[in-house]
């Protein structure tokens, strides 16, 4: 049997190589996860961003919705589902009730219809009051209030 001489700097180098290998290896899939985890932050904080974007416009929104109608008083003096209607009804009772005639009339949805409105009044007692003289004059009417931020709209003509 015979032995063959081994060069134990050529087996030494070899491992080095190798370790070296090793080691590229593992510092190239370090920053390879490095930069994935920096874009998925990335992508976290862009998406937090945007969540906080999109939160502060509703609420600026919602804001200016509330602002255009705040809570009012009204009196309510008929409905209909045609708000083209409502303009001839108030026209009517403007002819019929002197209270109706300095008001302004307004129209609110109400489910499948709409209500008409005259005011808004400074105080749910004085559209109780205008109510009461409208009652005793033969009008069906009667005082409501808006809550904030529901839609009360101008009807046309006076």
């Amino acid at each position: 049997m015979s032995v063959a001489a081994v060069d134990l700097s050529e087996v030494e180098a070899l491992q080095a190589a190798r370790r070296a290998e090793r080691q590229a290896a593992a510092d190239k899939a370090k920053k390879a996860a490095a930069a994935a985890k920096e874009k998925a932050d990335a992508a976290a904080k862009a998406k937090a961003k945007a969540e906080a974007d999109a939160k502060a416009k509703k609420a600026a929104e919602e804001k200016a919705r509330l602002a255009a109608n705040p809570a009012r008083s009204w009196v309510q003096i008929g409905t209909g589902a045609d708000r083209s209607a409502l303009g001839f009804t108030l026209k009517s009772l403007r002819r019929k009730y002197d209270d109706v005639k300095p008001q302004d009339g307004w129209v609110a949805s109400w489910g499948r219809t709409n209500r008409l409105l005259i005011g808004p009044f400074a105080s749910f007692t004085r559209a109780k009051a205008v109510e009461a003289k409208l009652k005793s004059a033969g009008a069906d009417a009667f005082a409501w209030q808006s809550d904030a931020g529901e839609v009360v709209e101008r009807l046309g003509g006076k």
